[in-house]
């Protein structure tokens, strides 16, 4: 049953591998948008660019650029899902596997069937 349930899962792209996938996409859009608030306080010349400063004393202060943003050049976060090759390739071995099952208790129950006497 478990392999089954890993195998579906994977095909599904639901499971383990989603968790892992979403972390991964979530950490490179972090990065994304780092990158994206340090290049627009960059611009900035008026700005002391002390990003993510929580000290009482630098509140005051111009830290961080105060000129309006742009919401359209902000990066968007978009989930992206593997394509059905990249799923099959997570579930080959649990497909291979059940194949492998299925196909020896199959044997064990023919070679059973075979040796049962009617009489």
């Amino acid at each position: 049953m478990v392999v089954y349930q890993q195998a579906s899962e994977a095909i599904a792209g639901t499971g383990i591998h989603r968790c892992r996938n979403i972390w991964e996409q979530i950490n490179r859009y972090r990065q994304q948008l780092k990158e994206y608030i340090l290049t627009q306080d960059a611009e900035d010349p008026g700005s002391l660019h002390l990003l993510f400063c929580l000290d009482d004393l630098v509140k005051g202060w111009n830290a961080i650029s105060k000129k309006p943003v742009d919401f359209e050049t902000v990066p968007k976060f978009q989930e992206k899902d593997w394509a059905l090759g990249e799923s099959l390739r997570f579930a080959i071995w649990d497909i291979g596997l059940l194949a492998l099952l299925n196909l020896s208790f199959f044997a064990a129950s023919w070679v059973s069937f075979m040796k049962y006497d009617v009489r």
